[in-house]
C-alpha cells in the first residue's frame, strides 16, 4: 500500500480533498515576521526584525501627572527602535479628557523623559511640521474628520441622552442579551440628523460598525480576529467617535493623529490590543493605510497585579529620589519584554548607546513581572561606568551621593567625621564613589552602609548592621584568638603604637602604600605572638600569618568601620585621617556577649568617650556572629 508522506507522486483522494480547501490556520509573526529582512549571517540566513526604512514612532500619554515604569517602557521602545532606523520619535500629549487632566502633567512628563535620555524629534517645547502636538490644540481637525465620515456614511449622529442608553445596557443585561447599542439612532434619516444637530440638540457622533470581520496583525500576537463577528446573533459596537461636548474620544484622536503624523509603527502595552480593531475599522473608514502595531506584555508587580500611577514604588519620582541612574533604569525596562537574542557574553549590562545598534521589534507574549533585584544588579556597573568616564555625569553622580549623605546624617554629625564644608564632602563622595562603585545600589543604601565616613557614631539601619566574621576550617576566628592568648587591647596598644609612633597626629603615615606598610608590621608583630605560642588544635601548621593579618583588618574594621563592608580598610583609614582612626582605635570597643546558641557582638564607644562620641549601652549595636 502507497504512503502519501512517501516519495511517490500518489495522493489520495482525502488528501487531495484536505489540500484543496483554504487554509484556516493563522499566521503566527514569531515564525512570519511581516516587516523582517533576510539577513547574511555567516554561512546562514535569519530573519531581521527590523523596518524596510526609517521608522516614525510616537508615544501619547494622557498629562494625569507623573510617568510610571510601564510609561516610560512605551516611551523607550518607541525611541529605540526610531533611532535604530534613523527614524523619528514624536511626544504627542493626548489631553483630551479634561476631568483627568492635571494642570502642569505636561512640563513634568518632558522633564522626566530628559530625565530618562529619551528626546524626541517632534512634540511640546520643540515643535515640528506636524504640530501642534496637543490633542485640545487639534480639535478642529477632529471635527473635519468626523464630518468627512458623516459625508460618506461612515457615521451616524446618535441624540440618545445618557441615562437611556444606560437604562437600556441594563435591561438588556437582564435578558441575558448583548449590551452593545441598539442602534436607536441608525435610521435617522440624514436630513432629519442634519436638522436635530443645527438646532443644536446635544448628540455624539458614532462609527458605523459595517459588521463585516475586519483581519489585522500584530508584530507580536499574529493575526488579530474580532470573534464577536462570527456570532450567529450579530452585534454592533458602533463606537463614539466625537462626544457631545465636542471633544474626540481617543479611538478617533489617536487614528486621526498618527495619520497625519504619518506614523508608520505603533508600538504600545496589550491592553489596547482589543481597542485596535476599531481602530482598523476607521482606517478603513476614512481609506487609509493603518501603521504596523506591536503590543508587549504589561508589567506586573510581584502579586500579579497591573502597575498603577498610585503605586508609590513604582512611580518615576520615587525612583529618582532612590538615586536611580537613568541609564540603568532604560537598561533595565529594555529587558522587561524585549526578546535580547543573539546577544553573548555581558547581555544583561546594555547602555543606551548598545541599545541603539542592537533594538529590534521581537516582544514576548507574556506579562513581565517587575524585580527590583534586577536593577540594583545594573546600578553599579552603570555607576562604574559613570566613575570611569569622569565628566559631568560623574559629577551628577557625586551630587546624589552627597544630598543622599546631608539628609541621612545631618551637618553635625558631618563635623564629627572630618567633613566642615561642601567642598569636603564633594571630595569625600568622589573617593567613596571611586573607591567603592561596584557598591552603589540605592543612594539611600549607599550611604547606609558606608555610614562610618559620614558619622561619628556606630549607624545603625532598618535592617540592623551585618554580621562580619572570619572563619577558617569551620572555626570562628575569635575561637583562634582566645587559643593564642590574644585580647582586643593588646591589639589595639599594638595599633596606636605602630600607626602613631610619635604618640599623636603627625607621625601618621604620609602616604596609602605607606600606612599599608605599616598595618603589615601591626600583622608581622601578631604573627611572631603566635609562632612562640603553643599552637591550639584549630590552627592548622604554617597558617599563623594568614590567621594574624586576619585577626588585625577585621578587628581594625571593627573599630574604624564598625564591621560594615567597603572600601579597601587602609585606603578608607588614610581618607578618614588621624585624628579620626586614632579615636576610633582608642574609643571603640567590640565586646562579645554569649547567649545560649551564639555569640552577639557589640559594637559601641568606650564609657570614657566624651560628648556627641558617647553611646550609651542601650543604643549599642548588635551584630549576630554565627559560631
Amino acid at each position: 500500500m502507497l504512503n502519501c508522506r512517501s516519495s511517490t507522486p500518489f495522493i489520495c483522494r482525502s488528501c487531495r480533498h484536505r489540500l484543496a480547501l483554504p487554509s484556516r490556520r493563522q499566521l503566527n509573526f514569531q515564525s512570519h515576521p511581516p516587516e523582517s529582512t533576510y539577513a547574511e549571517h555567516g554561512t546562514r540566513l535569519r530573519w531581521t526584525w527590523l523596518p524596510e526604512g526609517p521608522a516614525r514612532t510616537r508615544f501619547a500619554p494622557s498629562p494625569t501627572g507623573h510617568l510610571h515604569l510601564g510609561s516610560i517602557r512605551t516611551a523607550l521602545f518607541n525611541y529605540l527602535i526610531a533611532k535604530r532606523t534613523g527614524g523619528q520619535f514624536i511626544l504627542r500629549i493626548e489631553d483630551t479628557d479634561d476631568k483627568r487632566t492635571v494642570a502642569d502633567a505636561t512640563e513634568r512628563i518632558c522633564r522626566d523623559l530628559r530625565w530618562a535620555g529619551i528626546q524626541w524629534d517632534e512634540g511640546p517645547e520643540v515643535g515640528g511640521p506636524d504640530g501642534p502636538y496637543i490633542q485640545s490644540e487639534r480639535l478642529s481637525l477632529y471635527r473635519t474628520a468626523t464630518n468627512d465620515l458623516l459625508e460618506s456614511g461612515h457615521a451616524y449622529r446618535c441624540f440618545c441622552n445618557e441615562a437611556t442608553l444606560k437604562a437600556k445596557a441594563e435591561s438588556r443585561l437582564k435578558s441575558g442579551q448583548p449590551t452593545e447599542y441598539d442602534r436607536t439612532c441608525y435610521h435617522i434619516s440624514k436630513e432629519q440628523s442634519d436638522d436635530w444637530a443645527a438646532k443644536g440638540r446635544a448628540h455624539v457622533i458614532r462609527l458605523k460598525d459595517t459588521g463585516e470581520m475586519i483581519k489585522g496583525r500584530d508584530l507580536t500576537y499574529g493575526v488579530m480576529v474580532d470573534h464577536r463577528k462570527s456570532n450567529p446573533e450579530r452585534t454592533y459596537r458602533d463606537p463614539i467617535l466625537l462626544k457631545s461636548n465636542g471633544l474626540p474620544t481617543y479611538h478617533l484622536a489617536s487614528v486621526v493623529d498618527d495619520h497625519h503624523m504619518r506614523i508608520t509603527h505603533v508600538i504600545r502595552g496589550v491592553e489596547w490590543l482589543i481597542s485596535t480593531q476599531t481602530h482598523l475599522a476607521l482606517y478603513e473608514a476614512f481609506g487609509w493605510k493603518p501603521p504596523t502595531f506591536a503590543h508587549v506584555g504589561l508589567l506586573l508587580d510581584e502579586k500579579g497585579n497591573k502597575l498603577s500611577k498610585r503605586e508609590k514604588t513604582f512611580d518615576l519620582r520615587s525612583i529618582q529620589n532612590e538615586g536611580v541612574l537613568p541609564e540603568a533604569l532604560c537598561n533595565f525596562l529594555a529587558l522587561m519584554g524585549w526578546k535580547q537574542d543573539g546577544l553573548k557574553d555581558d547581555r544583561d549590562f546594555l547602555p543606551m548607546e548598545k541599545l541603539k545598534e542592537l533594538f529590534d521589534l521581537r516582544f514576548t507574549k507574556s506579562n513581565p513581572t517587575i524585580s527590583l533585584a534586577k536593577l540594583w544588579y545594573l546600578q553599579p556597573r552603570h555607576a562604574a561606568v559613570r566613575v570611569e568616564a569622569g565628566g559631568a555625569k560623574f559629577e551628577e553622580l557625586v551630587q546624589l551621593v552627597m544630598d543622599a549623605a546631608e539628609w541621612e546624617f545631618g551637618p553635625y554629625e558631618l563635623l564629627l567625621a572630618g567633613i566642615s564644608n561642601t567642598d569636603q564632602l564633594r571630595s569625600r563622595c568622589k573617593w567613596l564613589l571611586k573607591a567603592n562603585a561596584k557598591n552603589y545600589t540605592s543612594v539611600t543604601r549607599f550611604v547606609r552602609e558606608q555610614a562610618y565616613l559620614f558619622s561619628s557614631r556606630p549607624y545603625i539601619s532598618e535592617d540592623g548592621l551585618p554580621a562580619k566574621e572570619v572563619e577558617y576550617k569551620g572555626k570562628v576566628w575569635r575561637i583562634a584568638m582566645e587559643s593564642y592568648g590574644i585580647t582586643d587591647e593588646d591589639i589595639r596598644k599594638k595599633a596606636v603604637e605602630v600607626l602613631f609612633p610619635k604618640n599623636g597626629s603627625d607621625g601618621f603615615a604620609e602616604t596609602v602604600e605607606e600606612l599599608k606598610a605599616r598595618v603589615e608590621s601591626i600583622v608581622d608583630c601578631i604573627t611572631c605572638i603566635f609562632e612562640n605560642t603553643k599552637k591550639p588544635q584549630v590552627v592548622w601548621p604554617g597558617s599563623e600569618r594568614r590567621i594574624a593579618s586576619a585577626l588585625v583588618y577585621s578587628i581594625l574594621r571593627s573599630w574604624i568601620a564598625w564591621g560594615l563592608s567597603g572600601p579597601n580598610l587602609v585606603e578608607a583609614m588614610y581618607e578618614l585621617g588621624p585624628e579620626i582612626v586614632r579615636k576610633r582605635i582608642e574609643k571603640v570597643e567590640v565586646r562579645y556577649v554569649p547567649s545560649p546558641g551564639q555569640a552577639v557582638q557589640e559594637v559601641r564607644h568606650r564609657s570614657e568617650a566624651q560628648g556627641k562620641d558617647a553611646v550609651s549601652a542601650d543604643a549599642s549595636t548588635k551584630i549576630e556572629v554565627i559560631d
